[in-house]
């Protein structure tokens, strides 16, 4: 009789921070639409915006360093010869040749239409059902245009011109040769880049001797590669990158618990500032994202087999993503007794044998040469056309006060690192063993990434996108559903489920 007050007044004293029941579906929707009608603007509509305005800026800068010139611009297939000479010639700025103002006009009025949607569903007292598939609808517009079409606009210029322009190194320039290479039966890992087109692009490397990145990166694009050079001649690594993009969007509603969680992760995963822009010159994080977000989607929906699969995928393409094993492996295997028995192993068995799936076969043909290409040289170790000191973190310092000879020269980052952020690790196991849901093994990893990267030898931006993309399931996924496998046991002890609010 006493458990209910008792649980209220804990609460409000602040000694019980769980809830003791989960919330149902309709009371976290019945709960999103009260904020909102309390609060002038939606938090998804303010990150939007956020968001739009700041990837505006970053596009017309990027388009100045890698200028777009109209006269090619004008010989783009079916999109060129829209705009009448006159117009196209009166559309001048140093910082976006015409297309890309038209793009840029299309995103802010399809921003203008979100936001007066938003007006319509905050309104005081008001409760409209329309508003929320309006913003979806909107949202994917937005990253149609602002992204996917600029991608496309871009790979358009490269065909246009060289294959060595309007590209990535690695993630286009390289790729696009490991997926032929493998078709020719040549192990991408043994190959030296100083005769192909990647010189041509970046002639002071580098790493022109070293492919970085682990199987998945290019392995599952054979059939694309088949497909698109079978149709129309040639083939582009981005449209891997693309479908990978447009399948993250589709699996994102399945994470956040309320709609405007959802609208609101859904923006920071499809127009991060830095991850969008790599994406549209060919960087392959997008692709890392998007199998991480198919994995957070299939364990939030309890399968979590296929989330094991995924997450064993991206654990096949970036070893940028392996710090995230520690925490995952730590909420799959909450309130289960710790002995190797077939109860602890079943959540793992999919990650690890859809990683070596793809893994082995490379590791058989030259093991030696796979090891050093992506973990050697990612890690900094003094190899033969190494990896320079680098990024936007303290390595700056040691080129700056003068500890190094030259950018080649050896550094004890890692130790640096590790006594940094070592200690850190552990104090984020022990505060997700405390509140150990999904979301914050997530949120802790992109915790982790950022001090850890920090005192690397390089920390390059793309690295801080895909942290900030953790942080944010972090918070707009911080509620929680019962652990996978315990829907059951979580009925009968609400408490112990770790539901978060």
């Amino acid at each position: 009789m006493l458990a209910a007050p008792a649980a209220w007044l804990a609460g409000r004293l602040g000694v019980a921070d769980v809830p003791d029941r989960p919330a149902s579906r309709r009371d976290r929707l019945d709960s999103d639409a009260a904020v909102n009608a309390r609060l002038p603007i939606s938090l998804d509509a303010l990150v939007l915006t956020a968001l739009v305005i700041t990837r505006a800026r970053v596009d017309t800068i990027a388009n100045a360093i890698v200028q777009r010139p109209p006269e090619l611009v004008r010989q783009i297939p079916l999109v060129g010869g829209l705009l009448p000479e006159r117009a196209f010639a009166l559309l001048v700025d140093w910082l976006a040749d015409p297309l890309s103002q038209l793009v840029l006009a299309t995103t802010f009025g399809l921003l203008a239409l979100y936001l007066v949607v938003d007006v319509i569903e905050t309104w005081p007292g008001g409760r409209v059902r329309w508003t929320y598939p309006a913003k979806l609808a909107l949202l994917a517009a937005i990253c149609l245009v602002s992204v996917v079409a600029n991608t496309g606009m871009v790979m358009a210029l490269r065909q246009l011109s060289t294959p060595a322009q309007f590209a990535h190194d690695g993630g286009v320039l390289m790729s696009d040769l490991a997926v032929r290479w493998l078709l020719e039966g040549t192990n991408v890992y043994q190959q030296d880049w100083r005769t192909t087109w990647v010189v041509a692009a970046y002639p002071n490397g580098p790493g022109l001797s070293h492919y970085p990145y682990l199987p998945f990166a290019f392995v599952p694009a054979v059939p694309l590669y088949l497909l698109t050079t079978t149709l129309w001649g040639w083939y582009d690594h981005r449209l891997f990158y693309l479908i990978a993009y447009v399948g993250m969007l589709a699996a994102t509603p399945w994470i956040a618990p309320t709609r405007s969680g959802r609208l609101a992760l859904a923006a920071i995963f499809a127009l991060n500032p830095i991850l969008a822009n790599d994406l549209i010159y060919g960087y392959n994080d997008m692709l890392l994202l998007a199998i991480v977000v198919l994995a957070l989607a299939a364990y939030r929906t309890g399968h979590v087999t296929l989330g094991g699969i995924a997450t064993g995928l991206a654990a096949a393409t970036k070893g940028t993503i392996w710090p995230l094993a520690p925490f995952l492996v730590l909420y799959l295997w909450r309130g289960r007794r710790l002995a190797l028995d077939r109860d602890l192993l079943r959540p793992l068995l999919p990650i690890v044998l859809s990683a070596l799936l793809f893994i082995a076969p490379f590791a058989v043909w030259d093991g030696r040469a796979l090891f050093e290409d992506t973990v050697l040289y990612n890690s900094g170790a003094p190899l033969p056309d190494g990896l320079p000191i680098k990024g936007w973190g303290a390595a700056a310092y040691v080129v700056a006060f003068g500890w190094v000879d030259d950018l080649f020269a050896p550094f004890p980052f890692g130790l640096l690192a590790l006594v940094v952020a070592g200690p850190l690790f552990v104090a984020l196991l022990i505060r997700q063993w405390r509140r150990n849901t999904l979301p914050a093994a997530f949120a802790h990893f992109g915790i982790f990434s950022i001090v850890f990267l920090y005192f690397s030898r390089t920390m390059n931006p793309n690295y801080l996108g895909f942290a900030l993309a953790m942080l944010a399931i972090g918070y707009f996924a911080a509620e929680e559903s019962p652990p996978p496998g315990r829907a059951a046991r979580a009925e009968r002890e609400p408490a112990a489920a770790g539901v978060d609010r």
